[in-house]
């Protein structure tokens, strides 16, 4: 650690890193892809609009028209970069002011997102929706109640986000913003630390 620099700052820097955060994830939590394009499988959808998409690595989820959309710079530059292709874009936005001129999307995905936001924060974002005027909203993340030792003791408390909430929270959560579930299922990865809840509700 650099003299000075204190723990959590130095934690925000080395995973504003694009190519360290990539690394990490991949080894703690990989596989995701394949869950959520079987997930994806089952919604019809001929665009697809990810809020909070990182380095852009969930995009091969879809073959559909895809938009990334993140606040951090360097992860969307890094995005446009390693995964460039016709039917891509991804562009530097505000998850509570999203922009009208994104277009209109058939699903807006939040992946890994709504724990970095308190419920109000949350129910702003999914209000912020109704710019781009989604069919259906997919959230996927991790499911607290199924947790086990690793996640709660380890991984949980490192992360960023801290605001992990049962699966049973995260649907009022989509009730209260005036969304109707219509499914929910889930997933975990190997080597099996982060359980995944998957809610899609139309909007």
């Amino acid at each position: 650690m650099i003299p000075g620099m204190g723990a959590a700052h130095f934690a925000d820097g080395i995973l504003n890193t694009p190519w360290f955060f990539h690394s990490l994830r991949g080894l703690i939590d990989p596989g995701q892809v394949r869950h959520l394009k079987a997930v994806l499988a089952r919604i019809p959808h001929a665009s697809l609009l990810d809020l909070g998409c990182g380095i852009g690595s969930h995009c091969g989820m879809t073959d559909a028209a895809y938009t990334g959309v993140d606040r951090t710079a360097s992860y969307i530059d890094y995005a446009g970069h390693r995964y460039a292709a016709p039917n891509r874009r991804f562009v530097v936005g505000d998850a509570f002011a999203l922009d009208p001129a994104l277009g209109h999307h058939d699903v807006v995905a939040l992946i890994n997102v709504v724990h970095h936001f308190g419920d109000e924060e949350v129910l702003r974002c999914l209000a912020s929706l109704r710019a781009v005027t989604p069919h259906r909203v997919l959230l996927v993340d991790v499911a607290r109640e199924k947790a086990g030792f690793l996640f709660t003791r380890i991984f949980g408390p490192a992360d960023r986000g801290g605001h992990f909430r049962t699966q049973a929270a995260q649907r009022a959560l989509l009730e209260a913003a005036g969304l109707r579930l219509e499914w929910e299922d889930g997933y975990r990865t190997a080597p099996g630390i982060y359980p995944h809840s998957v809610l899609v509700a139309a909007a």
